[in-house]
């Protein structure tokens, strides 16, 4: 069963989260979410264990390809829900917000599967789907 304490740490790495991933400086810290073995799975590939996660994050081809596609600047992440299955996995969901270059928002949903570590909670398994497509512009508001 989990604690306060486990609540408030897997909280304080899903909000980590957008702090690493937006910002180029903090892309050696894709150890503090993710497990070694972390897989992070969205329309835009797969992508395996922290040197590949890293890599992706820190403008690789891939990721600019990526970037080009959904224009994404920044995830803001909210409405995090943690909870654990009968078998003792622990999962989350939360929403993603992301603003685009062109200044489209478009929403998407994160399915977690956490594991503590003896570095703390991490994620184990990311699954990012779009919910709305980029449709809504945030310009002239």
């Amino acid at each position: 069963m989990l604690t306060a304490l486990d609540y408030a740490e897997i909280t304080n790495v899903q909000n980590l989260y957008p702090h690493v991933v937006d910002v180029p400086a903090n892309y050696h810290r894709v150890g503090e979410i993710f497990t070694e073995d972390g897989v992070f799975e969205s329309p835009f590939g797969t992508y395996r264990g922290i040197a590949e996660l890293t890599e992706y994050w820190s403008h690789s081809p891939r990721r600019a390809e990526a970037l080009k596609q959904s224009k994404v600047l920044a995830h803001n992440v909210a409405n995090l829900h943690i909870y654990e299955d009968a078998d003792g996995t622990v999962r989350c969901i939360s929403r993603s917000l992301g603003v685009s270059t062109e200044g489209l928002s478009s929403s998407m949903v994160y399915n977690d599967i956490m594991r503590k570590t003896d570095r703390g909670w991490r994620i184990v398994h990311r699954t990012l789907s779009a919910m709305v497509p980029p449709t809504v512009t945030l310009r002239g508001i």
